[in-house]
């Protein structure tokens, strides 16, 4: 479950079948949601699609979310305020909340037209893109700032 942070796959494990743990069964396909169920209001979600041909699966520390209607919108409606504390008010235990797929499964979304889903979805996903791009310029620029003060103050 640390592999996911802010949306972004930080880290890939390759293992074989046999080897496996029995937490890691979900056998993901692209435009699958992974939704973190431990610890939910970190939001360390994932939007999965992948380019490459290999098959991933995650651990069942995160509910498998297909849908029918736009992925893309549920995953951001997955994000907002209301839905993260319909989670919590469902979440049992207080170090590491947590929230079972079936109470997961019973909150309810509402979703405007398929062409409103997707007009939105396009927006938000371009604003994540730009916020990413942003950061990593922001990561960069820090490790510059590192290497100009250790140089300095030798």
């Amino acid at each position: 479950m640390e592999c996911v942070e802010s949306g972004v796959l930080k880290k890939r494990q390759m293992i074989c079948k046999e080897e496996a743990p029995s937490r890691a069964q979900r056998v993901l396909k692209n435009d699958d949601i992974l939704f973190q169920t431990v610890r939910p209001y970190q939001k360390n979600n994932l939007f999965f699609n992948m380019v490459d041909k290999e098959n991933y699966v995650a651990s069942t520390g995160y509910a498998q979310i297909r849908t029918k209607e736009n992925p893309k919108f549920l995953y951001h409606s997955l994000h907002t305020e209301g839905f993260v504390n319909d989670v919590l008010a469902r979440c049992t235990g207080t170090s590491y909340p947590a929230i079972n797929s079936k109470d997961l499964e019973n909150i309810k979304i509402k979703f405007p037209s398929i062409s409103e889903q997707s007009k939105i979805a396009n927006l938000l996903s371009s604003i994540d893109k730009k916020l990413e791009t942003i950061n990593e310029k922001l990561e960069i620029n820090k490790k510059f700032k590192k290497g100009l003060l250790q140089h300095m103050f030798v």
